[in-house]
């Protein structure tokens, strides 16, 4: 319709436009001045002066629909994973249709951000065309039916390379490719979900960036200054910037939840042994990032099928949480973080929950709980750090029997400043970062608050709650008793309502 008026504008336009160029050539010879002058006057009044409204009116209506064709893709690319998944259900929207507007958006706004490094973009249109096919002839494939997703490059996704930003693994990645799926990945896609593309990692995955030799550096959406956070960095800007609903991340030292905390999403780190994991006994847990902590509890339920649910439906009279933030062995926390601890105090508190904050596991030396971690993620099956793991996860049982849940920092502070400098030396003893409101602070105090929930094997799901005076998401974690993934996630969502909803996010990049 509107390229019918364009060229009937320009076939207007262009004659009348030629003839008063040469009228003043021609007519000088042929036409009096006057005459002339009449036909100019004509010539504007009686057609360009209607057809450069009638182009003004077309442009401006062009423009009003590419406005609003880009807000409604981008509530498609920010709408939730159980949204999505339902509307795909009723038969609402296509699987393809969803799959070309996180393509586009990758497309258009990925090349800065640098988040999706690995791109399997044919096999996701191949797929998300059968997908369609057999939602006509009445079949679904599980819950997440023609859902587009990302995941960690750390994991192993068939006919794509896993190189885990290690320089030397590139060109062996590339000639021979994953021939089958990690068994989390397999999990998701037997449930549905279609494969789009990997998301970024530090080298070898041992860092709280998202850079290395072989796909570059991944950028903070919020601040391209400060880190996206890691090892799972790609993953949480991937979310932030609405080019996936859910991810899939790992984590061993926060690598799911501080990456999530530093760029405004949740992050399930979930209980040990509850998502296969391709070492199951080392220290990492595969978990669930996305948006909300509904979209969490789906993908956990898809990675872990069991009886239970998450009921988002709690009585805050009826809960009794700890607050840990403070500890003698524990690093100094910025302004920030502090603030959001006693915002989230004081509203349970309000709600009528009963709020402890100095109950502590008994006879919990945090220190040595830190040492043991630390040495446990080196020597994962020397005995008697297994002994003293096992040791921990009893105190922490014991306590859970009082207490529902423990609310902690996810770390000690917001992003801090990027530092590519270091690559595999990412853990040199010494190592200061530098922070963006100023001064520096040591590499080794990000591993205080994620190490407890590692160390014990409980989940812990981190939780967004606002920005920063410096415009940085901040948020918090919470632990629960070992294998109550799903009561923590229903915690976690209940919690960011009573907080007045999620706050300075989701980006909302059009």
């Amino acid at each position: 319709f509107f390229f019918f008026f364009e060229v009937v504008c320009l076939s207007i336009t262009l004659p009348a436009s030629l003839a008063l160029a040469l009228a003043p050539l021609i007519g000088c010879r042929l036409l009096p001045s006057s005459a002339l002058m009449q036909m100019v006057k004509s010539c504007s009044t009686g057609v360009l002066i209607p057809t450069a409204v009638l182009s003004a009116t077309i442009a401006f209506s062009f423009v009003a629909l590419l406005r609003k064709k880009r807000k409604r893709e981008c509530d498609i690319a920010y709408s939730s994973a159980v949204t999505l998944a339902a509307a795909l259900r009723r038969g609402d929207i296509s699987s393809v249709e969803i799959l070309e507007i996180f393509i586009a958006r990758i497309e258009r706004l990925d090349g800065s951000i640098n988040a999706v490094v690995v791109r399997d973009f044919d096999r996701a249109r191949s797929r998300a065309r059968a997908a369609d096919r057999a939602h006509k002839r009445g079949q679904l494939w599980g819950p997440l039916h023609g859902l587009p997703m990302t995941v960690k490059e750390e994991l192993g996704v068939a006919g794509l390379p896993t190189t885990r930003g290690i320089a030397l693994c590139e060109s062996a990645a590339a000639a021979a490719h994953r021939v089958h799926d990690d068994e989390a990945v397999a999990r998701m896609r037997q449930a549905g979900a279609i494969i789009i593309g990997k998301t970024n990692v530090p080298v070898d995955c041992l860092d709280w960036q998202a850079y290395n030799s072989v796909y570059g550096a991944t950028l903070n959406p919020w601040n391209a200054n400060v880190t996206p956070g890691g090892s799972s960095g790609g993953s949480a800007v991937a979310l932030a910037m609405g080019f996936t609903p859910v991810e899939l991340g790992a984590d061993a030292a926060g690598s799911i939840r501080v990456p999530a905390s530093f760029c405004g999403v949740f992050g399930l780190a979930p209980t040990h042994g509850r998502v296969p994991s391709p070492t199951p006994q080392a220290m990492t847990v595969y978990g669930p990032m996305a948006r909300s902590a509904e979209d969490c509890a789906l993908a956990l339920s898809v990675l872990s099928p069991g009886d239970k649910e998450a009921s988002f439906h709690l009585d805050w009279r009826d809960l009794k949480i700890a607050l840990f933030s403070m500890d003698p062995a524990a690093p100094s926390l910025s302004n920030e973080i502090v603030q959001v601890i006693e915002e989230v105090a004081n509203a349970l508190a309000s709600a009528g929950c009963s709020v402890d904050c100095t109950a502590r596991p008994q006879n919990l030396d945090s220190s040595a709980s830190l040492q043991t971690y630390m040495q446990l993620l080196l020597n994962p099956d020397e005995a008697s750090l297994v002994a003293e793991q096992r040791r921990l996860c009893a105190r922490w049982d014991q306590f859970f029997d009082t207490f529902d849940a423990v609310i902690m920092p996810v770390t000690v502070s917001s992003a801090f400043c990027s530092d590519h400098t270091m690559g595999q030396d990412a853990y040199t003893p010494g190592r200061r970062l530098q922070e963006l409101g100023g001064g520096t602070r040591p590499f080794s105090d990000h591993f205080f608050w994620p190490h407890f929930a590692i160390v014990a094997r409980l989940p812990a799901v981190a939780v967004p709650l606002g920005l920063s005076n410096l415009g940085l998401p901040v948020g918090f974690q919470i632990l629960g008793r070992s294998g109550s993934d799903e009561f923590t996630l229903a915690l976690a969502g209940q919690l960011v309502q009573l907080l007045g909803g999620q706050r300075g996010g989701p980006l909302g990049i059009i």
